[in-house]
């Protein structure tokens, strides 16, 4: 069969469109394949060798991997489908916007795990998924601009750390650059052949990529681009097919919308009509990404949220000058098909310009292949084989020793900012868990890991989890602990456990550390620390049992430990309590600067539940000396309503007050004068008194610690030597007790005196004990002057 009689079984190719063609009069802007020249002996071998050296590079230390609650969460998803057959209508994840997600990821996860659940294979599944985006982008450079640009781009995407990184990762944006990868080659092959069915596995993929990421959508509009004006040449037939394919995975998912009033698309349009922010976030985030800044983000070195990322790292501005190099040749070339490249890296960049929360890199995944493209179209700019040749060797050691380093690290230290604790870990912490046998208390930091041991361990534990910086929960039968790397509980463990295991890293430091803890661990607790009795019971649902505070200083760390037990957990109907602790002086203003919490989550609670919380007061550093008080209690955020409060005395409100305490801060001052007297054993010198409209104030300095509450008395005398108006009360009408003064702390005492208008008074003013037993005062020289001051105020 001729050339042109093959070519007769095709779509007609395309006539040049909205990417433009070459006005060179001896060659159309593209060549259907069937025409073009045989290819070389031996060069599509180097698609093979960049496919190898990409699966070998993701699946090298593959268990170092992430996994947390997000990939632990989709396992489950996909071991109940294949488990019931129920197939299910979203991933079980949800959209940092509220949208939930859906379900193609639990399809395409389902499939290996039909060999093995493991989440090393199931990740070994993801990374040979990103090992045919490597040669997919090889495939494409090589279409367009030959085996140089392919093996250079192929090569470069195999190396890219963002690209390793996501490739091993059970995620579903770290899916879409393959699918991204995919799309481009189809809409190459379709602007140089004019072949539907490479339209219709574009659009596949761009639509599977909008599936598992909403964000990869936006390539459809490159779609259109290319094939709306070729219409009349399509055959339909082969995207109709294409959108019906797309339409049976999403429609568990459309008909949950459909009974549910489709409130996703609400959360989307209300997202949508949010204010947002332009700026040059995306631009950074995709050059990062293209250089090699990615793994700098996820141990904590770079920032996570991109508006406040820079350019600081060489790979960053190397980058970009590939990107512009490349983008350059592209645009002189003779055939435009190479701008599917430039458009599919504009949109993705333009599409996440405008945000109105923080951008991170996984948002920009889709940047990868057409970036890979540009860069190889740039190297491939070099015609001397030698420094072609040197300059990916270049490229490859560069990144080489930049993966390797980043394995080592995450392989030597236990936790990274935004990398979590690498799967290798956990599969050990799980294992030492199964041994010491259950339930399993987790002791986390903040993501909920009790999710990965449950799923890690088959669900064949109780797993109990709780915030290991606030809180601990005591056992109620023999249990096993899990705490991730050094935490301040370790030393509470010790004391109440005894250590079975410890899960440590490549350079000897602990991930993990398994403890067996007994019921009996609460009162070895309890007899081991000085708490103070407190009985409160809060919605009959909780009893605050004890608490203790540690000395409080202003601008220092100031613990405060609350012992409560878990009453009855069903008369709480609230999924979610914070719990709050915050230091208030008499007029209720805050003078803490901790934040409230979920120490303990509410749907962990069981009946008799013991439970010891900490909050770090940190009052401020202006906070002045004297009484204060600790207000604590429960809280559901989404309403701010307070689990009410029944005191021993009836009392009742939302807020259990603990005090009066005292804060050592910025101190009031008294002058130079001499005392007009002191008190006691030189415990309490009077330095003033000032006489106002009914009420006399009392300037106090504590010449030493008082060794007992004292209550002052403040008599005034008629002309004979009568009392005719008198108040008894302790300092500051009993909110700042004498036991709580330090030596040199200075006390304004006000005491009110109904019967007393401004001018001058004769007052007797001196202080006794809880005995009624009158202190001995001295005056200013030491000269005993009896029980009492007499003083002629207001004159």
């Amino acid at each position: 069969m001729s050339a042109r009689a093959c070519c007769s079984l095709e779509s007609r190719p395309l006539s040049p469109a909205v990417l433009g063609s070459s006005p060179h009069p001896t060659r159309p802007s593209f060549v259907p394949l069937a025409l073009q020249p045989p290819a070389r002996p031996g060069t599509n071998v180097y698609l093979l060798i960049v496919g190898a050296i990409a699966l070998a590079l993701r699946l090298w230390h593959i268990d170092l991997t992430q996994f947390d609650i997000d990939q632990a969460a989709l396992m489950q998803t996909a071991a109940q489908f294949i488990h019931t057959g129920q197939v299910p209508e979203t991933s079980g994840t949800v959209l940092t916007i509220g949208m939930r997600q859906l379900p193609l990821i639990t399809f395409f996860l389902a499939l290996p795990m039909l060999v093995s659940q493991s989440p090393v294979w199931v990740s070994a599944w993801f990374a040979a998924a990103d090992s045919c985006a490597a040669a997919l982008v090889a495939v494409t450079a090589h279409r367009l601009w030959g085996w140089r640009a392919g093996l250079a781009s192929g090569l470069i995407y195999s190396l890219t750390p963002a690209a390793l990184l996501a490739a091993r990762k059970i995620y579903e944006p770290d899916l879409v650059p393959v699918l991204c990868a995919l799309s481009l080659y189809g809409l190459v092959h379709f602007r140089m052949t004019g072949r539907t069915w490479s339209a219709a596995v574009a659009l596949f993929a761009i639509g599977a990529g909008a599936e598992l990421f909403p964000l990869s959508g936006v390539l459809v509009l490159l779609w259109l681009a290319l094939v709306l004006p070729a219409w009349r040449n399509v055959n339909w037939s082969g995207i109709a097919l294409a959108i019906v394919a797309l339409a049976v995975l999403a429609a568990p998912y459309i008909i949950l919308q459909l009974h549910s009033g489709w409130q996703d698309l609400a959360v989307v349009l209300r997202f949508a009509s949010s204010p947002k922010t332009t700026d040059l976030a995306s631009l950074r985030g995709t050059l990062t990404l293209a250089g090699a800044g990615f793994d700098g983000q996820l141990i904590g070195s770079l920032p996570g949220d991109l508006a406040s990322m820079g350019l600081a790292e060489p790979g960053s501005w190397l980058a970009a000058l590939g990107l512009t190099v490349g983008a350059l040749a592209v645009v002189f070339s003779r055939d435009r098909s190479g701008l599917v490249a430039i458009a599919a890296l504009l949109l993705a960049v333009l599409a996440t310009a405008r945000h109105s929360g923080p951008l991170y890199l996984h948002y920009l995944l889709l940047c990868l292949p057409p970036a890979a493209l540009l860069l190889g179209r740039a190297a491939a700019l070099i015609s001397n084989r030698l420094l072609f040749a040197a300059l990916l060797l270049v490229i490859a050691a560069w990144r080489l020793v930049q993966y390797v380093e980043f394995d080592q690290s995450i392989a030597a230290a236990p936790i990274h900012a935004n990398y979590g604790v690498p799967l290798r870990f956990s599969l050990q912490a799980a294992a030492a868990a199964m041994r010491g046998g259950g339930p399993l208390y987790d002791a986390e930091r903040s993501d909920n890991h009790a999710v990965v041991f449950s799923y890690l361990s088959g669900g064949r534990y109780d797993v109990r989890r709780f915030d290991q910086l606030h809180t601990f929960v005591f056992p109620q039968t023999e249990a096993t602990y899990l705490v991730e790397g050094q935490p301040a509980l370790l030393p509470l463990l010790r004391q109440v456990g005894g250590q079975i295991d410890t899960v440590l890293t490549s350079s000897g430091e602990p991930a993990y550390s398994l403890f067996r803890v007994s019921p009996s661990a609460v009162t070895a607790f309890n007899q081991s620390t000085e708490l103070r009795s407190l009985d409160v019971d809060l919605a009959h649902a909780v009893t605050l049992q004890a608490y203790s505070v540690s000395d409080l200083a202003a601008g220092q760390p100031s613990t405060f430990t609350l012992e409560w037990k878990v009453t009855d957990p069903d008369l709480v109907t609230s999924s979610q309590l914070r719990q709050f602790a915050h230091l208030v002086d008499a007029n209720g203003k805050t003078w803490s600067t901790n934040p409230d919490f979920y120490g303990f989550p509410r749907l962990e609670w069981q009946r008799g539940d013991t439970v010891v919380s900490w909050f770090d007061l940190q009052p401020v550093p202006e906070t002045p000396s004297g009484p204060y008080w600790i207000e604590t209690g429960f809280y559901d955020p989404s309403t701010d309503q307070r689990l009410a409060t029944t005191n021993p005395d009836g009392s009742g409100g939302g807020v259990v007050r603990v005090g009066p305490l005292k804060v050592r801060g910025t101190s009031g001052t008294s002058d130079d004068q001499p005392a007009l007297a002191v008190f006691g054993q030189d415990e309490i010198a009077l330095q003033g008194v000032r006489l106002g409209e009914r009420q006399v104030t009392l300037t106090w300095r504590a010449i030493s610690k008082p060794a007992a509450d004292y209550t002052v008395f403040v008599h005034v005398l008629d002309a004979q030597g009568h009392v005719v108006d008198q108040h008894d009360s302790p300092p500051q009408a009993g909110t700042y007790p004498t036991h709580l003064w330090d030596a040199s702390d200075v006390v304004e005492d006000t005491h009110p005196l109904p019967q007393t208008a401004v001018g001058p008074a004769h007052l007797e003013i001196g202080l006794y004990t809880s005995t009624g037993q009158r202190l001995a005062a001295f005056d200013g020289q030491g000269h005993s002057i009896g029980d009492h001051l007499e003083i002629e105020a207001g004159s």
